[in-house]
């Protein structure tokens, strides 16, 4: 395996300008790089993402590789808007300043149904779906040997719901409401950072940590690694109802083998992110996106870790709750697809 450098351009909406942004990937093969002056025969095809450390930067990242190493002339450059999440990218999304965004399932959810929470509250109606990526599952993490082999077993208990407006706190709620269970139902309720519940778990100074991250995680690599770990399945009748009334939840698998002591695939739900658009972007760049992925989904898988696990079929509807973008729609509709 070949150490290769991959150069994408990354624009700055907010200043209007563009340079160029450097990131490794450990994959095979070679790419010639992408220079700012080959841009200059048409507008950027532009990709509103997450913090740049954080895995949809890296997932936008690895979709504008694909574009701009496959194209054939410089008309077409993919570029990468980092940002705040997933609020900040449908926000721009929506005010014409990108035409396409990777942002969190539920996020999507209620843009599309429209929520107070955005500068704009009534419905994105215009909001489209592309294609979907991995998910990113609930893990509930205790201590192996402590007796908590079950959701059952956590009642009393002392644990970490994760901070307020985490992915994971999200989802926890979700689940704490699907099983009436209320913070009364704990012996002690904590809001702990990332790094300081795990610390905290194996410390055993809390019996349980919650986590919402794809795999595979750096966190619980290293959690698993200083003490011994176990994942709670959660799954059962109350989980599907839960999936039932909330769409942008989907069911989720833990991989079994990625870390230390978990040799068994854990059943969880979770959210992930899910390449959306307008209804009025053009379906020739919608159609160059998923064409550029489906042809070289085996290339595409190795640009990230957390997309190892994708599925061609998850792909095409998973977590997706505005409507396909037409001409997403009818390339999935086409024989073999």
């Amino acid at each position: 395996m070949k150490e290769r450098s991959i150069y994408f351009i990354f624009y700055n909406i907010r200043s209007n300008l563009t340079s160029i942004v450097f990131v490794l990937f450990l994959v095979a093969g070679m790419l010639s790089p992408i220079k700012i002056g080959q841009a200059n025969e048409g507008a950027p095809l532009i990709i509103s993402s997450g913090n740049i450390s954080g895995a949809y930067f890296l997932t936008s990242g690895a979709v504008c590789h694909l574009l701009n190493g496959l194209r054939q002339k410089p008309q077409q450059i993919c570029a990468v808007v980092p940002g705040t999440g997933s609020l900040e990218s449908i926000e721009l999304l929506r005010e014409r300043r990108v035409d396409f965004a990777i942002v969190q399932s539920d996020w999507q959810y209620w843009a599309f149904k429209g929520a107070n929470f955005f500068k704009n509250p009534t419905p994105f109606q215009g909001l489209r779906s592309v294609v979907s990526f991995y998910t990113e599952p609930l893990i509930i993490a205790v201590r192996k040997g402590g007796g908590v082999k079950s959701l059952d077993d956590l009642g009393g208990l002392k644990i970490s719901i994760g901070p307020p407006n985490s992915a994971a706190r999200g989802m926890m709620e979700a689940l704490m409401n699907s099983l009436e269970w209320s913070f009364t139902s704990f012996n002690e309720i904590h809001e702990m950072a990332i790094e300081e519940q795990s610390s905290a778990l194996c410390n055993n100074q809390i019996d349980a940590a919650i986590y919402a991250t794809g795999s595979p995680s750096s966190t619980l690599i290293n959690l698993t690694n200083k003490c011994g770990i176990s994942f709670l399945p959660i799954s059962g009748p109350d989980i599907k109802k839960l999936l039932h009334n909330k769409t942008f939840y989907q069911e989720a698998i833990i991989p079994s083998d990625v870390y230390k002591g978990i040799n068994s695939e854990v059943p969880s739900f979770g959210i992930g992110p899910v390449l959306v658009t307008r209804k009025d972007v053009s379906g020739i760049k919608v159609e160059m996106i998923i064409e550029a992925m489906f042809s070289n989904l085996d290339s595409f898988r190795k640009l990230h870790p957390a997309l190892t696990w994708l599925k061609e079929e998850k792909m095409k509807v998973q977590g997706m709750s505005a409507p396909l973008h037409s001409a997403a729609s009818l390339f999935f509709s086409l024989p073999n697809r």
